[in-house]
């Protein structure tokens, strides 16, 4: 995933056995869901016949389901079909901005992650409707947190704290009763500093920033979130964002949703749907 991860964990597990357990749960999500890798299962997906079904491995599965009910709850804020948007603002493999393909993007209507996935919960099969580029960047780090928790209580761990980059899953605390402190990181783009903290027992945390991974094109500086209504890196949206959730994998596309709202609708939306969120 291009990134490093963190435990922290108190118990009698064998520590090497436990890392060798978290390294292939992580390289197996690494494979169903990179859009790095030409082979993985998203990839297969993404290039397989328009309306033929595909069986789908259950890591995977889980996530695009995730994905699609964040997608609705969202109304479109989060969406999986941002792959090739991606790619033409410079943001995946070439890593420099193509205005061809930019101004195609722009002027052509875009199908939604709902108008190119369908899903099929009883046999975990899933199919596109349409051509798509579906990018899990904005839930995979989210579920593999989550993943690492459920292998380090498989061990008999009771108390940990998992990171993969800026998702964070907390399990029951420290071991003498103290919660785990959680920094929350100033949103700028060249001192690195903690504006706050926050004392997590049980639950996760996902923070996403626009303040670091930008291009600047014509002397504008354009982030890597897109806005998949406008086809476009987000303009109006915040700096960063911190969601508070019982499941990194929501904490995680959450935070997404929140990048692409500008303040005062993620606002609202946090209020209607009981979200947790801290605009740094």
């Amino acid at each position: 995933m291009a990134t490093t991860y963190h435990i922290s964990f108190y118990g009698d597990a064998d520590g090497a056995e436990l890392q060798r357990q978290v390294q292939t749960e992580l390289d197996i999500i690494e494979q169903e869901m990179s859009n790095w890798r030409a082979t993985s299962d998203i990839m297969r997906l993404n290039q397989a016949p328009i309306g033929l079904w595909q069986t789908i491995p259950n890591r995977l599965f889980d996530v695009l389901s995730v994905a699609q009910d964040v997608h609705i709850l969202s109304q479109g804020a989060f969406d999986l079909n941002v792959n090739d948007l991606l790619s033409a603002w410079g943001f995946r493999q070439n890593r420099i901005p193509n205005e061809t393909l930019i101004n195609t993007h722009l002027t052509k209507a875009r199908l939604t992650q709902a108008q190119v996935l369908e899903l099929n919960a009883d046999l975990k099969q899933a199919r596109l409707l349409a051509p798509a580029a579906l990018d899990l960047s904005g839930i995979a780090k989210g579920y593999a947190v989550d993943q690492v928790a459920k292998v380090l209580m498989a061990f008999g761990v009771t108390h940990a704290l998992v990171a993969i980059d800026g998702e964070i899953r907390a399990i029951n605390g420290q071991a003498d009763g103290s919660p785990w402190h959680i920094g929350v990181e100033t949103a700028h783009d060249t001192e690195r500093s903690i504006t706050g903290m926050l004392e997590l027992v049980d639950g996760s945390v996902a923070s996403s920033g626009n303040y670091r991974h930008f291009h600047m094109i014509n002397a504008q500086r354009f982030a890597h979130t897109m806005n998949p209504r406008t086809a476009a890196p987000v303009q109006a949206g915040p700096a960063a964002v911190t969601v508070l959730h019982q499941d990194c994998v929501y904490a995680d596309a959450l935070a997404t949703v929140f990048m692409v709202l500008d303040h005062a609708s993620g606002q609202r939306f946090a209020a209607q749907h009981g979200i947790d969120v801290i605009y740094p």
